[in-house]
């Protein structure tokens, strides 16, 4: 399972539509995970000051090649950091084309409404199992101390990034010992180089965005 299809299954509520967390951080975190997975497969490559493109396909998804072609096709070199903010304007779009994908594949429905004539879209999650696999098995590094298996360390990290502890953690202690047992695992060098500088721009983007939001809800109330 990639990356990008974890962080969307633990985003999502099990029990009724909608995200656990603010939808702005599910999409940078959604772009870091589409990043990493691209990273992972050899795609590009984000160990050196700028951004490198080494293969122009994947078989990952249509959203990953579509996230691909958009780094092949830029006239110029970037950073990392630019790429994730730029990006990240576009990760609600990347979002809607990969629930297509999701609901093809019966892991979610995409709702379709109106209120007061005007149309909106709820996600309803379907594929519960999965999700509730994925938990456990953060949940016994979490709260258990068991060891941080290589397929789950991209996810962990996103779940730090991102703040989603409500995805892990069941009460208001767990998400406090979640919070601090995440800081450790990134502390003490369990996840890779590239990871850990993915997941610090998107930190940083996240909190761009939220004081962006911040400053437009201010303004539009005074």
């Amino acid at each position: 399972m990639t990356t990008a299809k974890k962080l969307k299954l633990l985003a999502h509520k099990a029990d009724k539509p909608g995200y656990l967390i603010d939808p702005n951080s599910v999409y940078i975190g959604f772009v870091g995970a589409i990043l990493l997975d691209l990273a992972s497969e050899k795609c590009i490559n984000l160990s050196g000051d700028k951004l490198e493109v080494l293969q122009h396909t994947t078989d990952l998804s249509e959203t990953h090649q579509m996230v691909l072609t958009e780094l092949i096709d830029s006239k110029k070199e970037r950073t990392l950091k630019r790429w994730v903010s730029r990006l990240g304007q576009r990760g609600r779009k990347y979002v809607k084309h990969f629930n297509q994908q999701l609901e093809q594949e019966g892991s979610i429905q995409i709702i379709k409404k109106k209120f007061l004539f005007i149309p909106y879209t709820q996600i309803q999650l379907l594929d519960i199992k999965t999700k509730a696999q994925l938990v456990h098995d953060l949940r016994s590094v979490i709260f258990n101390q068991n060891p941080l298996p290589e397929e789950n360390e991209v996810i962990l990290s996103l779940v730090a990034a991102c703040k989603m502890y409500k995805a892990i953690a069941f009460n208001k202690e767990e998400r406090k010992q979640a919070k601090l047992r995440l800081k450790e695992i990134i502390k003490d060098g369990s996840v890779s180089q590239n990871v850990d500088k993915v997941i610090k721009e998107m930190q940083a983007a996240i909190v761009a965005t939220m004081a962006a939001s911040t400053v437009a809800a201010t303004a539009a109330n005074s």
